[in-house]
């Protein structure tokens, strides 16, 4: 199978990288996809395999004006058709018409390359210009839904029309987007999760001996999705009842100094590491190495869609043997059981994490079942290749 697979900006930049494990694992299962960023932002990713293509929109564009539009003079009646549909989002009507050149140019691609399918990720302007390429190629259109995006609702009625399937990552979402699309497309909607690379990650090599400092870690970006704040809090109250506990952040953004500032005012400065951006590997090393006795997310629901999805940080954590502690926002809960495979704490709430934290790393039997019960659930249901699999399956 040929498909072009349109992403936002993947592989330039930094974003996007969860889809690494998907891609690999669609080419272990014979799939041949072509990468095509809509935007080109960045530095191109080094660890690409090297039979895996990538042909940003622009480029094409701007190297081949002629052939897309041929194209487009060639297809003009599917071209007016896919176009009609845009003024339907009058909200997105600017974003969704600057689409059409970089269609009609993907489109041209796709036939010259003899692909047979587009797949978009984001119910966005990405998936818009799938829609037109799609239309133009006269090939099946799909698309992946993932959370901000389903908010957004760019032209999601029509989308849903155009394409053979919806791939929403939750049941969460599938419920949101069935809440905006037309009761006879609802069958198109199908629940395949975004899984991890398994393999490459190992557990601990040995627990902590009891008296050792206990080890809390955060993989986030320091945004305010991610509610540091109550962790840090919650830290505040495990030390003050005893335990020696230190806290690893890991990641960088906007709330950097405002973080350091409040760790100071809880007087933490000691005991909070801010480790900054780290790349997976390194992250996995750390577990592997028992520099991570909990993984935490204290993540919070602003609202409009910024909340989580099923995180790729907890999933990694979970396979490595690592107990997770979380909150019950977004879709966490499809992903952990509750006193299970980890434990979930209402967020925006220090002293419930705290007691989370102080079961975790007081109790080792408790923490090596959960930390085990992870691994397995991981491993069942949010595996790249079990989900690559699923996915490959809808594309057939």
């Amino acid at each position: 199978m040929k498909i072009a697979y349109v992403t936002a900006c993947y592989p330039f930049g930094v974003g996007e990288e969860f889809l690494d494990a998907e891609l690999r694992a669609l080419l272990d299962q014979g799939v041949e996809p072509v990468l095509v960023p809509t935007n080109y932002r960045g530095m191109r990713k080094r660890d690409l395999p090297p039979d895996l293509a990538a042909i940003p929109v622009f480029e094409w564009q701007a190297a081949k004006p002629m052939v897309a539009l041929r194209m487009a003079a060639r297809r003009s009646g599917a071209l007016a058709r896919v176009a009609r549909t845009l003024p339907a989002d009058r909200a997105h009507l600017t974003k969704n018409l600057l689409t059409v050149p970089g269609g009609a140019a993907v489109a041209a691609m796709i036939t010259q390359r003899g692909l047979t399918r587009v797949h978009a990720h984001w119910m966005s302007t990405s998936s818009t210009l799938a829609m037109v390429a799609a239309n133009l190629a006269d090939v099946p259109l799909s698309i992946s839904c993932h959370r901000w995006d389903i908010y957004d609702a760019n032209l999601m009625n029509a989308k849903a029309r155009a394409a053979t399937f919806v791939r929403v990552i939750s049941d969460r979402a599938a419920g949101l987007v069935r809440d905006r699309i037309d009761a006879d497309l609802h069958e198109r909607v199908r629940v395949i999760h975004m899984g991890v690379e398994i393999d490459d990650i190992a557990a601990p090599s040995a627990p902590s001996p009891p008296e050792a400092t206990k080890q809390i870690t955060m993989v986030a970006n320091l945004i305010p999705v991610k509610g540091h704040q109550h962790l840090i809090a919650a830290l505040r109250l495990v030390r003050d009842r005893g335990i020696a506990a230190e806290l690893d952040l890991i990641g960088s953004g906007e709330r950097d100094a405002e973080l350091r500032a409040l760790v100071a005012q809880h007087d933490l400065t000691d005991a909070v590491n801010f480790v900054g951006q780290l790349h997976r590997p390194d992250v996995l090393k750390r577990y592997a190495d028992g520099l991570a006795d909990v993984v935490v997310l204290s993540s919070v629901d602003l609202g409009q869609g910024l909340h989580e999805g099923i995180p790729v940080s907890l999933m990694e954590a979970m396979a490595a043997g690592v107990p997770v502690v979380s909150t019950t926002t977004g879709s966490i809960p499809e992903l952990i059981e509750d006193g299970t495979s980890g434990l979930l704490v209402p967020a925006e709430d220090p002293e419930a994490l705290a007691d989370a934290l102080v079961r975790v790393l007081t109790d080792p039997g408790f923490a090596r079942a959960l930390a085990e019960r992870a691994a397995e659930r991981v491993q069942q249901d949010f595996s790249a290749p079990a989900c690559a699999q699923q996915l490959l399956e809808a594309l057939r």
